[in-house]
Order: C-alpha cells, then sequence, then structure tokens
C-alpha cells in the first residue's frame, strides 16, 4: 500500500477491490539532510534544486540579511550522499532575491540567475570558482528569472520586465552565454496590471526551443499562458492559453521529456475562499494539450513543482494551504499502475516551496526549507524510493473506480465545456445545470450510465455570461460545481 510520512492521509481516484503487490510511486526509504544549521531565515524557490548526470544534487537558497534582501548560497553533496558546506556565491554588499538553478552537462558546471537591483544576473562556476555576469542593464524592472541550458551549452533565461515601449509589464527573454546575450520581449505576452506575479518557468526542447510558461490575463480571470519560439534565438514567437480545471490560476511548472512532450502542473482556485486546486496537463510533442487532470483531489494545496520518471510518469509535489495560509504540509501526487492520479502527505507541518527532481535510479529529490511555521529555519534534501515494483501486481483482479466529478474545462469558457464523470458501477445518472439564482438552466443526462469515465458537453451559446453551477447525482454519490461563462 502507499507509504504514509507523518500521518495516515491518502486518497487515490481509484480503489482496489484486491491487491498483491506495490502500487506505483510511492516515496519509500525516505531520508531528509539538513544542510544548514544556522536558523536564520532562508528560503527556496521552485528551481532551488537540480541533478547533475550523476545522480548529484546541488541546491541554492537566498538567506535573509539585517536591512532587507537577501544573500544567495549554494551546496551540492558527492557519491557518499554527504552535503559540504555552503558556499556564499553572492555577498551582501547589494540585496539579491529569487536564486533559479540549473546544472549544465555540457560545461558540468552549476548556474543561478537571480535578480539584484531590478536587474537580471547570473551566477556560475567556472575551474573551482565562481564567476558573474550581468545580463541585463537598464532603468526598468527586471525581476523574477528563470532558467535552463540546452544541448550546446547556451543559457536560456526569461524573467518579467516592465517594457518601457509598451508601458506593460511582459516576458523578456535572453539566450547566449556569459558575456554575450540576445535579449529580446515577447511583445504578445500580456500580464495586466499586477505583472509582477507573472512568474515564469522555461523548458528546453531537444531543438534548443524555448517554452515559457507564464501568469497572464487580468484579475478574477488569471490563467496560465504558454509561448514557444520557432527555432534557437528565434524572434518569432507563438502564444497559447492552457486551459486547466480552475476559474483562476496562479502557480506553474513546466517540464520537457526526452521526446520533447510537454508537461506542466498548474495550481490556483475559483475565488476568494474556494479551495486551491492542482492540474496536470500533458502536451505531445506532434498534437495538442490533452484534458486537465486533477492530481489534489479534495485536499487544497499550491505551488506545484513537477517533474517526470524515466517511465515517462508524472511526479507532482505542492503546499497545502488552508485559505490564505500556509500549513507546512507538503503532498505528493503520482500516477498508479493504472494511470489514476493518487495522492498523499509527504512531509508535514513546517516546510516551505517545494523543488522536486528525479534521477534516473527512481529515487525522488526534494530541495525545500524549514521555518514556515516554527520559524527555525533550515534548508534541507529530501530523498526517497519513488520506483516500486509492479511485477507482483495480479492482472485478473477485478478494479473499481470511485465516483467523481471533475471541473469542467475549459472554464472560464464561450459557448461550449467538457464534463467529465467516472462511475465505480453502473447507476441511474443526472447531470442538472443551474444559473446563479438557483434556476434550472437544463439537464445533459437523465438515464442509466454503464461503469467507467463518459464525457458530456454544454453547449451555452443561448445563455448570457455569468456563473453558473452544474450538479451530478448518482445513487449515492451527490456533487455540485461551479463555471464560469463569458461571451
Amino acid at each position: 500500500m502507499c507509504k504514509l510520512a507523518n500521518r495516515s492521509m491518502l486518497f487515490c481516484v481509484i480503489l482496489l477491490t484486491a491487491f498483491s503487490g506495490p502500487l506505483w510511486a510511492q516515496w519509500d526509504n525516505i531520508a531528509i539532510d539538513t544542510i544548514t544549521n544556522t536558523h536564520i531565515q532562508k528560503q527556496t524557490t521552485l528551481q532551488s534544486l537540480d541533478l547533475d548526470s550523476y545522480g548529484y544534487a546541488h541546491m541554492t537558497w537566498q538567506e535573509a540579511i539585517d536591512g532587507g534582501g537577501h544573500r544567495i548560497f549554494y551546496a551540492t553533496n558527492n557519491e557518499l550522499e554527504l552535503w559540504g558546506a555552503p558556499e556564499e556565491i553572492v555577498d551582501s554588499s547589494r540585496p539579491s532575491f529569487s536564486p533559479a538553478l540549473t546544472y549544465s552537462d555540457f560545461y558540468q558546471n552549476p548556474y543561478v540567475a537571480y535578480m539584484r537591483n531590478s536587474e537580471i544576473m547570473l551566477v556560475y562556476k567556472q575551474q573551482f570558482s565562481w564567476h558573474h555576469d550581468q545580463v541585463t542593464s537598464n532603468f526598468q524592472l527586471d525581476e523574477f528569472p528563470t532558467i535552463a541550458i540546452d544541448n550546446n551549452g547556451l543559457v536560456h533565461l526569461a524573467w518579467i520586465t516592465d517594457d518601457t515601449t509598451s508601458g506593460e509589464f511582459k516576458i523578456a527573454y535572453a539566450y547566449g552565454e556569459p558575456g554575450n546575450w540576445d535579449i529580446q520581449v515577447l511583445a504578445g505576452s500580456y500580464l495586466g496590471p499586477y505583472g509582477t506575479g507573472a512568474c515564469p518557468y522555461i523548458g528546453i526542447s531537444s531543438d534548443g526551443k524555448a517554452h515559457i510558461a507564464y501568469r497572464g490575463g487580468d484579475p478574477n480571470y488569471y490563467h496560465i499562458h504558454y509561448a514557444w519560439n520557432d527555432s534557437v534565438g528565434s524572434r518569432y514567437w507563438e502564444y497559447e492559453l492552457i486551459p486547466s480545471g480552475n476559474i483562476n490560476d496562479f502557480g506553474k511548472c513546466l517540464t520537457i521529456d526526452s521526446d520533447d512532450d510537454l508537461h506542466i502542473a498548474v495550481s490556483g482556485n475559483d475565488g476568494w475562499g474556494w479551495p486551491s486546486k492542482v492540474f496536470y496537463i500533458f502536451k505531445p510533442l506532434a498534437g495538442p494539450w490533452h484534458a486537465p487532470e486533477l492530481v489534489s483531489a479534495s485536499y487544497s494545496t499550491t505551488g506545484p513543482s513537477l517533474d517526470i520518471d524515466s517511465e515517462g510518469k508524472p511526479h507532482i509535489v505542492s503546499r497545502e494551504v488552508s485559505g490564505n495560509i500556509y500549513t507546512g504540509n507538503i503532498f505528493y501526487s503520482y500516477k498508479d499502475i493504472y494511470d489514476f492520479w493518487c495522492i498523499e502527505e509527504l512531509i508535514g507541518s513546517d516546510h516551505g516551496k517545494p523543488s522536486l527532481k528525479i534521477d534516473q535510479n527512481g529515487i525522488g529529490n526534494l530541495g525545500i526549507n524549514t521555518g514556515g511555521i516554527s520559524g527555525d529555519f533550515d534548508i534541507c534534501h529530501v530523498t526517497g524510493d519513488i520506483a516500486t515494483s509492479i511485477d507482483n501486481q495480479d492482472p485478473d483482479k477485478p478494479l473499481a473506480h470511485s465516483y467523481y466529478l471533475t471541473q469542467n474545462y475549459p472554464n472560464p469558457f464561450n459557448a461550449q465545456t467538457i464534463i467529465e464523470y467516472n462511475l465505480s458501477t453502473s447507476d441511474r445518472v443526472t447531470i442538472d445545470i443551474f444559473d446563479i439564482l438557483g434556476r434550472s438552466a437544463g439537464s445533459l443526462i437523465e438515464g442509466e450510465m454503464p461503469a467507467g469515465n463518459h464525457q458530456v458537453i454544454w453547449d451555452a451559446k443561448g445563455f448570457s455570461s455569468g456563473m453558473y453551477f452544474y450538479k451530478i447525482q448518482a445513487g449515492d454519490f451527490v456533487e455540485t460545481k461551479k463555471m464560469l461563462l463569458v461571451k
């Protein structure tokens, strides 16, 4: 069964009526290494952790200094899994923030992008010493960098900029190497009036194309937008909105697998006071985005970090949130052998923003800070075996699916939207639509349906914009969700 860390809490989208042998992907043999012991306020970021081709971990984080700002540190472990002393790679002479790390297997060196005095900076290790490079030098706001390195060793960066041409916040992009940068502004990116929260995440496909996910749009209609160029360093960009099951999306993490397929985790909610939900969305190299898949079940989690294992399976960690307060608990979502999502608490009570990587041996690596609740801050590296065997699974044993209703997609929508539901057994099903005043807007289904997963489309061409509710009843199972029609 799924092994729980700290408390017995497990939700699976499916239930096994009979089982012999372990499921895919639980964290076993969890070990936690505490890298620091100063207890000064520290914080990891979504890109605090990376692994090199040997499986060694590399970490960066920011540490608070008196008067505001942060110093930036780096540490790595060795073949004995022992961590070296943290190195201060950006000193306190000027406040620095938001480090993002990647490891270059081409040059066999770590690179860390960060922001300092509204400029984007880069620090990298070469021949046992750290070198610094200033990427931007202007009088505008540049912040929250993300970094990736392609197969030829070129560095790719994206960040938020206060574009002087349009007077709007935009996504900026640069590629090249220290001292030689080609910088451009993505004119088609729209971040809204509060664009500093867009926080881009970049990935590079095997052909050197850049893929950038970021929060776009206006308040109350935020969604994750996706931009990509058509060749290495190209200034021709295309843009796309990625639909999730949330009315508003905020957090995102993107990764590209060895086949150049795209995987993204998105977090958001349906408005103030509603639980935060995490969805996983997949895009094959030569195809459209697949339907979003809810990975957080009934838990309220946000800030996902995503990686793909050697079998192509996605793994996601996220932070539990109650209202707008982080609980310090980290949840782990994974797909079982039947391709259904499960979720369990991984570590709990005092942890901050997680950064997830999985090595080629199926070992999960998590870079994270403590102190979010207790104020006793440290940096930790969490490892666990996520690759469990399926050799003992009996394929002849029956499988029972749970009843569930997913969030409609796209959402918000114009005219048509898709609603998915699942039945564990054949049952009489009704799905009804109501407006915000509780008046009936019609029925989508009313009758006997077989067990399994089903989809139904609501065509709202004859209805006005606004909030609507859809309600399913199947036997004793009843659930209602809301959706937003925007014309």
